[in-house]
Parts: structure tokens; sequence; C-alpha cells
């Protein structure tokens, strides 16, 4: 999750574009560590949802979701 406004105003037009991609490094070594622990699997998702900011408040207030990293074990 990121304070997208934030980081546009920091930054520009260009802010969002790079919380994606800090987001989608995040998300590579989160694969590398799944892969390396072979019992385990993992997905990765973009997505935007205000109800995620809901749930997460008031620690996500002001924030928005960007991506998800789901993993486990399969069955």
């Amino acid at each position: 999750m990121t304070d997208v406004e934030a980081v546009v105003d920091r930054l520009g037009d260009r802010g969002y574009r790079l919380a994606q991609l800090e987001a989608g490094v995040a998300l590579g070594r989160l694969y590398l560590a799944t892969y390396a622990h072979r019992d385990l699997g993992g997905r990765g998702l973009t997505f935007f949802d205000d109800a995620v900011t809901d749930l997460l408040s008031p620690r996500a207030a002001d924030q928005t979701p960007t991506t998800m990293f789901v993993l486990g074990h399969p069955k």
C-alpha cells in the first residue's frame, strides 16, 4: 500500500509508476523466496480496491493498495 497522492505530489506524474516499480521488485523477491522453498507457491496480483483500505484502516488511511502477494502450501 502506498499514499499515491503524496508520491505524485513529491515526484510528479511518474511517481505512481515508481510506486508500481517498487512493488514489482518486492513481488519479484517474494517469488524467488517461494521458489527457494519448493513446498511453497505464490502469486502476485496488481489491483485497486478501496475495500482493502477500509479493511486495513486506520493504519492504511489515505493509502491505496497497488499489489498483493499470496503464498501458500499446495495440498
